[in-house]
């Protein structure tokens, strides 16, 4: 084995007892899984296909799987033979496979796609119609007068859709709301009984010891409340109006009250209390009047789950909530179905188990319960296989629980498996941070998570940590900007992002952060927040200073040029008669025209009815900005010719580098963001594609956003590389390490929702409750289930906020820097405060009071943020040159010398050269590869009566090429008879069904085999292994430029080589037809993935795969004899002449 264990990992990887690992960060939880897996299979206590090991991402399933095969390879080769064998996933991944097996159980197809933004707009679809087919309903009347149609569509149908219905669960509105009223039923007489108390103890109270305390007595003798409070249930609405009469009229005492007015301290005390005990029984009093009301509604939405349920199933669509809820329900239900899936596996690995819930516990439970349990629901943890289970994870960054995480579910593990027999083991060692980072952590973190006795707070346990790196002096600051009441002052979330932006150019500059390997540069530094929701002030101060950067988010997207720019040029392209899409365009870089030039041209262009683009390019009122406007033509005639012929993704592309907008951007310094905006939208292009949407529904999502600075779907770019700066979320930086870290914003106290602030809300054991109309609140709504909630959700959040901080803490190696603001609102613990990072990081210093510019605990880790101003901005800002217009520049390209370059311009096609080569007899072929023994043989298919001719034949082969990529980037191979190539649709329905299910099934077989495995595998870590274009220059100076059908970074059995595979769809397997090609694809691969290649041919009719050895094939060898067979092809026919 490679890597020395210290003596923790050693008894967490070796023991035989089911464990629960607690593993710090930066503890080596990947070393110690892989580590394990190694074990178990070296020992032989199970083989390679024995072993189950989950994961929480696709990306981290990738790498496990990478790191598994290597430390497999180097310490059981043998075993490493079969590692396409091992079952290394997601848990959303795995649990598809369990519903896949019983699928029609829920009535969906085997074949089921996961895809959550495609039931969205299913919902969405579900929700109008259901809206216009009720729009009778009184219950609907009064939510739309309550939260807009919108909110009604967006805010309940739609959010009920995707957060909480699922295939798994059955029970309807009704069943919900009778144990809802049920609960409120018993409530109301329990909160009443409480005031009741109240007022007795306020009646106890000295009428003469307070003023208030003697009109609190009047108030309560006026009202018979006992009387009320006995029949508060049935008499909701007096109840109502009563405590809230009461509420208004109770005064707390004003003024200051002496030490010694006892009664007065207490009255103080008990009003507050009351207050609060009555708002609760007015919002259960306002909720029990709304029941009618939620009935109707409930019978509403009833109807509207069947339908967009029964169009997911239809459409064989689900959503990653469905899919693990209804792999639990098959297996807790069916005993027998359970035993093949608990017998499949000896060992379960789970990794980031803090990021799960009870409902993957539940699973893994009923994976590892002993064989002979056969009874229905969930095993104890006294029922379950010894050592089976081997659990990792860290209470201190569970930071999901927007996703349904629950933390108290990892704490509580630990206790059942060792009431059971298990263990619980600590991995303290910090292998990731500078010795003076630990040492911090170590006295800043045990205030932060003082007094952690609840299910859902975390624990921390000191770090220990690794040798010192030499030269490296750890710097931990907090810039603090403790406000101004000066009027030129930026506002407060400005201020701190241009002060941070200075210093971190100061800090770069002038060398100030050593790190291993010399001083850090902005690519060292991640700056991390907990939303992106300031990251525009962060990317504006940068860009001012010239700081490189790059941006984990796109939200900022929709508020820049690029995006608007492309969508008034599509736009204009599907509508030619919208003037306002013309009038931008034209003033986008793709044209650049004056606005004088713009006015003349649009009132040229209306005098003669003219669509866009009709003036002649020399048209006088052009004068010398004629030829942006031909360019920008071009760009909108190319659009409009393109737009049902290639995929929008391509139009993206073509419109960024072919029509001068990457010139306008890179021209301008300060534009270069615009980059990396670029990558996005073009991502944004591609989930389009993959989507199967048109350009119609492209344009609507970019419509939907344009202008708006909010989340939007998460997508992955791409990227050759980073760009300085890596500005984040601290999600997202969640399983990486940079040598300098700044944890900014810390001042945000996030987004506060209120009671009624949506049409409903999840409560953790009723459900759905519905918010009713309200006459006493305000805000008009209430929410007694939210409300009585409450509390417990905020004392939630805030234990999450403290595990966020840890999180963005321990990503820090060498440098640690923290910045925030205090404001009116977000000092106070006991208030908003409460919600803020910075005060968490106050507390974690140890300061005393809320005025920490004077706070002797902060000493040398404070840096105040002075006021900043405009003019200062200004005074700073980094001037960079530009480069030149673009018909400038195009001039100097035009006028630039024309350096000699030996290649040709032709480029060599590898299957054109193959096609030419392989017409020559075989013993001439032998010239090229030594005589082989060729198996030619037929592999005749009932769908060959229909492919006659070349055309059907390549068409045939294009469409099962198609599936593949299908099953690659998205799991599952399904095929639509709309998509079926041009030369068959002229063919019977019969024909066309044969066609395209022989396809699929041979895609399908393709995708069960060990490379369509390896190929989702390495899809699904971001990678791009389908249909990869290359280009390049062999040694003789000849570019090469074709497409590999499938190009892997490791082959099946987990070799080091990369891999090629090409389809063939022929009737014969005839391999030595296909050499030359092969050998031009390996010398391709080369290039691409500098590793050595293994080339093979796939045979779909035959379903198998051939190696192909092409050692001693050149492609300038190739080539050559290509050139030459040319040669004597044309010299024949000029004598036939």
């Amino acid at each position: 084995m490679s890597m020395k264990l210290d003596p923790q990992q050693q008894e967490a990887a070796f023991t035989h007892h089911s464990a629960v690992v607690s593993a710090g960060a930066g503890s080596g939880k990947t070393t110690i899984l892989s580590r394990r897996f190694v074990y178990l299979v070296e020992t032989g206590r199970a083989s390679v296909d024995e072993i189950l090991t989950l994961t929480f991402t696709r990306k981290a399933a990738a790498e496990m799987y990478e790191r598994i095969y290597r430390e497999l390879r180097n310490a059981v080769p043998d075993a490493a033979k079969a590692y396409d064998q091992a079952t290394i996933s997601t848990l959303d991944s795995f649990c598809a496979r369990i519903v896949r097996d019983r699928s029609d159980r829920f009535g969906i197809p085997s074949d089921f796609v996961q895809d959550d933004q495609k039931a969205e707009d299913i919902a969405r679809a579900a929700a109008l119609e259901t809206l216009l087919r009720h729009r009778g309903s009184d219950a609907l009347e009064q939510y739309i007068d309550l939260f807009g149609f919108e909110g009604v569509l967006e805010g309940l149908f739609v959010a009920l859709a995707t957060r909480y219905f699922t295939f798994a669960d059955t029970d309807g509105m009704g069943e919900l709301l009778a144990r809802q009223e049920e609960h409120l039923r018993s409530e109301i007489p329990r909160l009443l009984s409480g005031l009741d108390a109240l007022s007795q103890q306020i009646l106890r109270l000295d009428p003469g010891a307070h003023k208030q305390i003697a009109d609190a007595h009047a108030l309560f003798s006026e009202h018979d409340i006992g009387e009320l409070f006995e029949a508060g249930v049935d008499r909701p609405d007096d109840l109502s109006v009563l405590l809230s009469q009461l509420t208004a009229d109770l005064k707390k005492p004003r003024g200051r009250i002496a030490e010694g007015n006892v009664d007065a301290l207490e009255y103080r005390d008990l009003v507050e209390n009351w207050r609060e005990g009555a708002g609760l029984a007015v919002s259960a009093a306002e909720t029990l009047l709304a029941w009618p009301l939620f009935q109707e509604l409930g019978e509403v939405i009833d109807r509207f789950r069947s339908s967009y349920e029964q169009e997911k199933r239809m459409t064989g669509i689900v959503t990653f909530r469905d899919v693990p809820a209804m792999a639990v329900r098959l297996l807790e239900e069916d005993p027998e179905f359970r035993s093949s899936w608990k017998h499949a596996f000896r060992y379960i690995m789970i990794d980031e188990f803090q990021d799960n819930n009870d409902l993957q516990r539940k699973l893994l439970y009923l994976l590892a319960e002993r064989p002979e349990r056969m009874e229905k629901g969930v095993p104890r943890a006294d029922e379950l296989v010894p050592g089976k289970l081997f659990f990792v994870g860290d209470e201190k960054q569970s930071i999901y629980r927007f996703r349904g995480a629950e933390v108290g579910v990892f704490k509580r593990l630990g206790e059942e498996l060792v009431s059971a027999g298990g263990v619980s083991l600590d991995l303290s060692r910090n292998y990731r941070s500078e010795p003076a980072l630990i040492g911090f952590f170590n006295d800043f973190f045990p205030r932060v998570f003082a007094d952690a006795d609840r299910s859902y707070e975390a624990r921390f346990r000191p770090l220990s940590s690794r040798e010192k790196t030499e030269g490296v002096s750890p710097r931990i600051s907090l810039f603090y900007y403790p406000g101004s009441s000066e009027e030129e002052a930026l506002p407060a979330p400005e201020a701190e992002a241009w002060y941070l932006a200075r210093r971190i150019r100061e800090m770069v500059e002038k060398k100030e952060l050593t790190i291993a390997g010399g001083a850090a540069d902005y690519g060292d530094i991640a700056l991390l927040m907990r939303s992106s929701g300031n990251q525009i002030s962060f990317e504006r101060a940068f860009r001012r200073l010239g700081i490189p950067y790059t941006v984990q988010s796109a939200r900022a997207l929709f508020l820049e040029a690029p995006a608007s720019d492309f969508y008034q040029l599509l736009q204009l392209a599907l509508y030619p008669e919208d003037r306002l899409a013309y009038f931008s365009l034209l003033r986008s870089p793709f044209a650049a025209l004056s606005d004088d030039v713009i006015a003349a041209v649009m009132l040229r262009e209306q005098e003669i009815h003219a669509a866009p683009f009709a003036l002649d390019p020399d048209d006088p009122i052009l004068g010398d900005e004629g030829e942006r406007y031909r360019l920008a033509g071009q760009a909108w005639r190319m659009v409009r010719q393109e737009a049902d012929r290639v995929p929008i993704s391509e139009l993206i592309r073509r419109l960024w580098t072919g029509f001068g907008y990457r010139y306008a951007v890179l021209r301008n310094p300060d534009y270069h963001v615009y980059l990396e905006y670029y990558d996005y939208l073009f991502e944004f292009a591609l989930l389009a594609d993959r989507r199967g949407e048109n350009l119609v529904t492209f344009l609507r999502f970019l419509r939907k956003n344009l202008g708006k600075y909010e989340k939007v779907e998460e997508v992955e770019p791409s990227r050759q590389e980073e760009r300085g700066v890596r500005i984040m979320s601290i999600h997202k930086s969640k399983g990486l390490q940079f040598p300098v870290v700044f944890v900014a914003g810390c001042g945000s106290t996030g987004r506060r929702e209120h009671e009624g602030a949506s049409p409903f809300q999840l409560h953790p054991e009723l459900g759905v409750t519905l918010s009713a109309p309200s006459r006493e609140r305000k805000s008009g709504k209430a929410n007694f289930f939210y409300r009585q909630g409450l509390e417990l959700e905020n004392e939630q959040e805030v234990a999450e906020l403290k595990r966020l901080l840890y999180v963005a803490a321990t990503r820090a190696e060498c440098h640690l820097f923290f910045s925030g603001y205090h404001g009116r609102s977000n000092r106070k613990m006991d208030g908003l405060g409460r919600f803020a990072l910075l005060n968490w990081i106050g507390k974690g210093f140890g300061a005393e009071s809320d005025q920490w510019e004077c706070d002797p605990a902060f000493e040398s880790h404070i840096e105040i943020i002075p006021p900043v101003t405009i003019e200062e901005i200004e005074r700073n800002v980094v001037s960079k040159r530009q480069g030149p217009p673009l018909p400038e520049a195009a001039e100097e390209y035009r006028k630039a010398e024309i350096l000699a370059f030996p290649a040709p311009v032709e480029a060599f096609s590898p299957s054109l050269v193959s096609a030419a080569i392989s017409r020559l007899s075989v013993p001439q072929m032998a010239d090229l590869k030594g005589q082989r023994d060729l198996s030619a043989s037929d592999s005749e298919l009932p769908v060959d009566r229909y492919l006659g001719g070349e055309e059907r034949i390549t068409a045939f082969g294009s469409l099962c090429h198609r599936l593949i990529e299908e099953g690659i980037t998205q799991g599952v191979v399904k095929g639509d008879v709309r998509d079926l190539p041009t030369p068959f649709r002229a063919l019977s329905d019969k024909a066309s069904s044969l066609i395209l299910d022989t396809a699929v099934d041979l895609a399908r077989s393709f995708m069960d085999a060990p490379f369509g495995r390896l190929a989702r595998q390495e899809q699904q870590a971001g990678g791009s292994v389908s249909e990869v274009a290359f280009l390049f220059l062999t040694p003789a100076g000849r570019f090469v430029d074709g497409s590999i059908d499938l190009l892997l970074e490791r082959g099946p059995d987990g070799g080091a080589e990369a891999v090629v595979v090409d389809f063939k769809s022929d009737r014969g397997d005839d391999p030595e037809h296909h050499l030359p090609q092969l050998a031009m694809y390996r010398e391709a691969a080369s290039h691409l993935t500098k590793k050595p290649v293994r080339t093979f041919l796939w045979y779909l009719r035959k379903k198998k795969a051939v190696e192909i050895e092409t050692d001693g094939l050149d492609c300038d060898g190739l080539i050559d004899r290509y050139l030459e067979l040319s040669d004597r092809s044309e010299d024949h026919s000029n004598s036939n002449r």
